[in-house]
């Protein structure tokens, strides 16, 4: 593997790292993207992503590629409190349309996905493992990576950290913060559910657990609960054991897997949040999980991570092309991810709330099940076709509490 020069070396290869090298081979920089799997790879997730996905997909022009993956359109998601009453969330735009959820393995969207960026111009290397950041002084210059034909050195202009909750390049720069939550996700593959076009939330004492339908018959069932003190998985009889144990907690699961078929392994990942303390820095900008992210109940991770690429997309492509010194970068990526994100998290933190107490969520629901245009204000809000503002006036708490 030969030493080579490129204006963005991307390192990860999901959503958030593939949109990035997208959008920035699109305005004719010259990227690298690599990631440490061979794709296509499996990944633990809830696999529902928002509706404005779409849009963005269409601004990549990878609609077709998305599509071709096996994207599952359906139209929402059923929330099931502890008390048993429920709602379903519909999305609409504000022009009332509904505007429909895209369901889609993991492996199979980020293949898509990192294809798409190489038919775009990027240089996709899977199998290719970061080792450390180079340095010009204070500014990160480039990587080296270890490959199939061993180690190297690249250079770059911009250095993107896209590589996950868990990121290498956020610790390599010593930027990783505490994690604002510690929640244990897991995620498996069944088949032989009786789902209807709606996907389904079962609440259960601050703990949820996602039955979400993809294609081919095949159900994505999530649980996420806090994260299990040292021990606890083994002294269940391991991961799947665990797995089983906690979906059988919730009564509408427990209903729904009867006679159901686990199909592949069970996977997590924890915690179910990350934080940093500067998402940029000279030479160097964080996207997606690695600059961090927040519980994604309604299923706004993905869509957080492609918005967060087009982003910081949008950013390094004018700094290439008019030549912003490593200041201006950092103070522009990170005013425009906090226009776009501040707000959404206060929003979703709002719906967590009212998730980890029943109490509150068993007031709601019925409330929601009833008053169709509250019901529709968050569902747009949630799922990044309102602004996030809408359900943070008082006028929204108003028509959600009243008697």
């Amino acid at each position: 593997m030969a030493t080579t020069d490129y204006d963005v070396i991307v390192v990860g290869a999901g959503p958030g790292g593939s949109s990035s090298a997208d959008f920035l081979a699109r305005a004719g920089a010259r990227v690298l993207l690599l990631d440490r799997a061979q794709f296509p790879r499996s990944k633990a997730c809830g696999e529902y992503t928002s509706p404005d996905s779409r849009a963005i997909y269409e601004r990549l022009g990878a609609l077709p590629a998305v599509l071709g993956a096996g994207a599952q359109a359906h139209n929402g998601m059923m929330i099931v409190a502890q008390s048993g009453a429920r709602f379903t969330i519909e999305y609409k735009d504000q022009a009332g349309q509904p505007q429909p959820v895209f369901a889609t393995d993991r492996a199979n969207l980020d293949y898509a996905l990192a294809h798409h960026a190489a038919a775009s111009g990027a240089d996709f290397q899977p199998a290719t493992r970061l080792v450390t950041l180079l340095r010009d002084g204070e500014r990160v210059a480039g990587v080296r990576l270890r490959g199939r034909e061993g180690e190297c050195n690249v250079t770059a202009r911009w250095v993107v950290g896209a590589d996950g909750v868990h990121s290498t390049v956020a610790r390599l720069l010593e930027v990783e913060a505490p994690p604002p939550l510690r929640r244990l996700g897991l995620a498996a593959h069944y088949v032989g559910l009786k789902m209807g076009a709606v996907g389904e939330m079962h609440l259960l004492g601050g703990d949820y657990c996602a039955l979400n339908p993809l294609a081919g018959g095949i159900v994505n069932v999530g649980p996420v609960v806090d994260l299990p003190a040292a021990g606890v998985v083994a002294a269940a009889g391991g991961i799947e054991a665990y797995f089983e144990a906690v979906c059988a907690r919730f009564p509408g699961v427990r209903e729904q897997l009867r006679g159901a078929e686990r199909v592949g392994p069970v996977r997590g990942v924890g915690p179910m949040s990350s934080a940093s303390k500067r998402q940029a820095g000279p030479g160097w900008l964080l996207v997606g999980d690695a600059a961090g992210f927040y519980d994604p109940f309604t299923g706004e991770g993905v869509h957080s991570a492609l918005r967060g690429g087009e982003l910081a997309a949008a950013v390094l492509a004018e700094a290439l092309a008019e030549g912003w010194a490593d200041a201006r970068v950092q103070r522009e990526y990170q005013q425009r991810r906090r226009r776009e994100f501040a707000l959404k998290r206060k929003a979703t933190e709002l719906v967590q709330l009212f998730v980890r107490v029943p109490a509150a969520m068993n007031y709601i629901a019925p409330r929601l099940a009833k008053r169709e245009p509250v019901r529709a204000r968050l569902a747009s809000a949630m799922g990044d076709l309102a602004p996030p503002s809408s359900i943070l006036r008082p006028a929204f708490f108003w028509g959600l509490l009243r008697p």
